[in-house]
């Protein structure tokens, strides 16, 4: 029964961080599309406001993944898996964010 709940919390966990990725993705290509197209207040008022909404999502996954993260974490012990956190590891609202915000630093 353990292993049934571990593969489900697995596939949940990869399932959140697939959503987050996506997110970030859809973000940067927003604030490109803004940055090369959009005029005005009005314009610029409703880009933000889905700029706040696809951050609401972003947000929604990372305690997703979290969740499953912990989960992975209690039952890994009892099952005696330390494998799976060098691929799935704690993920930290601050990793959420464009590759080129991580190189700018």
């Amino acid at each position: 029964m353990l292993e049934i709940e571990w593969e489900l919390h697995m596939a949940e966990a990869h399932d959140a961080l697939n959503e987050c990725r996506h997110q970030v993705r859809v973000q940067a290509q927003l604030l490109k599309f803004k940055d090369h197209n959009l005029r005005g207040q009005g314009a610029n008022t409703r880009a933000h406001k889905t700029l706040c909404a696809l951050e609401q999502c972003l947000s929604l996954g990372h305690a997703k993944y979290s969740r499953a993260h912990e989960a992975l974490t209690k039952l890994g012990e009892k099952l005696d898996r330390g494998d799976w956190q060098c691929k799935l590891r704690l993920l930290k609202p601050s990793d959420l964010r464009l590759m080129g915000d991580l190189l700018e630093g």
